[in-house]
């Protein structure tokens, strides 16, 4: 019987210290899904993403990753500054043992693919705009095909054009290769454009407090609808006391 492809969360919790910093996170994550989880700052969500990819332990409760491949992508790029962009690009297909005329025509061809010129993918790090640094991390993490793609705020640091050509470039890989992608993020726009469920983490300690589905594909998720969606979750009573906004500004 083959294997069902998800992430199941249930019952986690988590405490740094005496601090408790999440109680009783449940939700699951599907094959093709993108799921993202929106909140205040310092609500806990980088540490449930954190603890999801393993890269914290799980100290009560239970995460249960049955995809067979993932990566992840920071909101700082956190490339080797040692090796030229090919090279930081190809490293994950370096570390499964391919050769390296192979992982280089890869590398190359997702860096070329994400807006590197053959040029960029010569230098080094500290030669590169931040824009671009952000391209080779997100070719990096795409190059091996992950089944399931961990996004910690990685656009915030972007310019509006930039942007939006990533997010354009994450809807072509979700929709031709089914990746999962399990998504945080402050910027109600950056969800509704990408997801296809969105999850309210309020913080102290964070729990999720309510979710949101949308239906309209993502190929046809126009500017219009995203301001109105958008525009539509900022009334609503959890958001508006999750963010401390004001329904009256």
């Amino acid at each position: 019987m083959a294997r069902v492809a998800e992430l199941r969360v249930e019952g986690l919790s988590h405490r740094f210290g005496r601090n408790d910093v999440l109680r009783d996170i449940d939700f699951q994550l599907g094959q093709g899904e993108v799921v993202s989880v929106v909140g205040p700052s310092g609500g806990g969500k980088t540490t449930l993403l954190r603890l999801c990819a393993g890269l914290l332990d799980v100290e009560e409760g239970r995460v249960s990753n049955r995809f067979d491949s993932f990566a992840f992508a920071f909101q700082d790029p956190r490339l080797l500054p040692w090796e030229i962009s090919l090279d930081n690009i190809a490293y994950g297909l370096k570390a499964r043992g391919m050769g390296r005329r192979q992982r280089h025509r890869l590398a190359s061809d997702i860096g070329l693919r994400f807006g590197l010129e053959l040029g960029d993918l010569k230098k080094f790090p500290k030669e590169l705009s931040g824009g671009m640094r952000q391209r080779v991390a997100f070719a990096r993490a795409l190059v091996i095909e992950p089944q399931l793609l961990f996004l910690d705020e990685p656009f915030s640091a972007l310019d509006v054009g930039l942007k939006r050509e990533l997010q354009r470039l994450l809807v072509k890989q979700v929709a031709e290769q089914r990746t999962s992608i399990l998504f945080i993020t402050h910027d109600l726009m950056e969800a509704v454009r990408l997801s296809d469920r969105i999850l309210l983490l309020a913080g102290d300690p964070g729990r999720i407090v309510q979710g949101f589905g949308i239906d309209t594909p993502r190929e046809q998720r126009d500017d219009a609808f995203v301001y109105g969606e958008t525009a539509q979750l900022l009334t609503h009573p959890q958001i508006v006391q999750s963010f401390e906004l004001s329904v009256n500004a």
